[in-house]
Parts: structure tokens; C-alpha cells; sequence
């Protein structure tokens, strides 16, 4: 199992390096054929809400809301 994450500075490194991770996924779809491929993600970390249900809404929210500016 993977090492956790203690600090705030910590995670939003990782976030980003996760968006890209996805970005270049989706990008690589695009450049072997699927043209109209897309991923749509939220992501939210325990720092910012105090339970996983919170954690779980704000990241379905982020999508929402990264779908809606894509279009």
C-alpha cells in the first residue's frame, strides 16, 4: 500500500500532477483515433471537508463544473 499524505503542500502537488496525468490520457486518445474521447474529473482532498461524504460531493461538484467549462 501507498505512503499517506500529511500535509496540505503535499497534496496539491499531487493534484496537479494528477490533472496532467489525465489531461495527457485524454490528449493520447485524441492522437490514436478517438477523436471525440473526453475525461471529465473532480478531485478534492480530506483538507478541505471534514468527512468522505463531503470530500466525495466537492469532487462530483469540481466535475460538474470542469464539464460545464469545456463546452
Amino acid at each position: 500500500m501507498g505512503s499517506s499524505i500529511e500535509h496540505k503542500q503535499e497534496s496539491e502537488a499531487l493534484l496537479i500532477k494528477l490533472s496532467n496525468i489525465l489531461l495527457k490520457t485524454e490528449q493520447d486518445l485524441r492522437e490514436i483515433g478517438w477523436k471525440e474521447a473526453g475525461l471529465s474529473f473532480g478531485i478534492a482532498t480530506s483538507f478541505e471537508t471534514l468527512n468522505q461524504s463531503e470530500c466525495l460531493s466537492l469532487a462530483d461538484q469540481r466535475m460538474y463544473k470542469y464539464k460545464q467549462e469545456r463546452k
